[in-house]
């Protein structure tokens, strides 16, 4: 890079730090704030702002140790940081006051400690470090660390209720966008570059949603089909319910839940902009409203609350967040929603869990200890997405089918 740096623009990466290690705020919803703030940054100074905030937040321990320092957030510091970051990609730094003490320091011996040091290397808490070497290899987590600190690519999913993928395609390269189909799922485009795809007349028009290509292929996964009645107990904003109702040709029902009411509410905007009418939405207040929907569905999707170990590609300042505690309280919300949700299977119908995590203990141990608690249930597949291996966000699914 031979960026000249704007020193606004590291004081605005100094407040988005700020938010995420300070207050404990989400990336990308400090940057949001940010943006919205101070509608005086143009694209320019946007995309240096967010390339620049998330680099750092990826390797917010590596950058510690270069200085040799602990890990943490010190204001007084934040120049520092940026500085050491800076310096790492190949960038001079310009002669001012907040980077005096930076210019006589020579960090190349340090960096190669570090990456003997791969908590180091690719900033990770001690915690998650010891909790993922306990389950995994220790080449399968250096792996997908490696591959989980690269910058995410945008991907969007092609709704076939609105247009075809090569007419998408084809209507994206007019408005300057270039993409490429993967063989990975059948919806997904990867875009070449980084682009604000909620300016575009097509996504007003509900022909595509972001979507990460792993997260479509869970939805892919549930092999649902025209006419069936199937219920996403955890759906959130309901990226994956607006997938399932175009693979059912708008034909059927579909049941979104969740515990936030404004999660649903926002999926019934993008239902409505999709050209959907199949999703109905019901707020989760207690299990009454799980038990009087015994034996309904054809599928039932739980795509539960995880750590989120296999999505830190997109949310690097997850890392940070995923404790010992963190974990075991999960693992036990997990094995409820199981447990108490199944009985929405009718005989016959499918179970698809599924997790962003690639922590065995919320998937393959998680499926195991179901079906030994119920004999009803038998396994048909799963698989696991690797970062590593396809390039895309991680996630586990399996399906189990209810005989009685």
């Amino acid at each position: 890079m031979n960026t000249r740096i704007n020193p606004a623009w590291i004081q605005a990466i100094s407040e988005i730090l700020e938010e995420v290690f300070a207050h404990g705020r989400k990336a990308d919803k400090a940057m949001e704030q940010l943006f919205s703030a101070n509608r005086k940054y143009g694209r320019n100074d946007r995309a240096f702002i967010a390339e620049s905030a998330y680099e750092i937040i990826r390797y917010w321990r590596l950058w510690h140790y270069l200085l040799e320092r602990e890990p943490g957030f010190r204001k007084k510091e934040l120049w520092e940081v940026f500085g050491v970051y800076w310096l790492s990609a190949g960038n001079g730094l310009p002669d001012w006051s907040e980077f005096k003490d930076l210019q006589k320091k020579d960090f190349r011996s340090r960096m190669r400690e570090a990456e003997q040091k791969p908590e180091i290397r690719y900033s990770v808490g001690d915690e998650l470090q010891q909790r993922a070497l306990a389950q995994l290899d220790t080449e399968r987590w250096t792996r997908e660390l490696a591959a989980m600190n690269e910058p995410a690519d945008l991907i969007l999913r092609c709704n076939i209720l609105k247009n075809s993928v090569a007419e998408l395609q084809k209507n994206l390269a007019a408005e300057g966008i270039q993409t490429r189909q993967t063989p990975f799922t059948p919806y997904a485009l990867i875009c070449e570059r980084r682009w604000n795809v909620f300016s575009s007349p097509l996504f007003r028009a509900g022909c595509f949603e972001v979507q990460d290509a792993g997260s479509q292929k869970i939805a892919e996964f549930c092999a649902v089909k025209p006419g069936m009645t199937v219920i996403d107990a955890c759906a959130g904003a309901g990226g994956k319910s607006l997938f399932l109702a175009a693979e059912m040709q708008n034909k059927g029902r579909i049941l979104s839940m969740d515990t936030e009411a404004w999660k649903l509410e926002e999926l019934k905007k993008r239902a409505a902009r999709a050209g959907i009418d199949t999703i109905q939405t019901e707020q989760i207040r207690g299990l009454a409203g799980i038990k009087n929907k015994e034996d309904r569905a054809d599928v039932l999707l739980l795509d539960v609350p995880c750590s989120g170990s296999g999505v830190l590609k997109r949310n690097p300042d997850a890392k940070y967040r995923i404790t010992n505690s963190f974990v075991d309280e999960l693992k036990l919300l997990q094995g409820y929603i199981l447990k108490e949700y199944a009985r929405m299977v009718k005989p016959g119908g499918a179970l698809v869990y599924a997790t962003c995590s690639l922590l065995p203990e919320e998937n393959q141990e998680q499926t195991q200890a179901f079906l030994l608690e119920n004999k009803n249930f038998e396994p048909v597949s799963e698989q696991t997405v690797y970062p590593s291996e396809q390039g895309f966000d991680g996630f586990y699914m399996s399906r189990m089918i209810r005989k009685v």
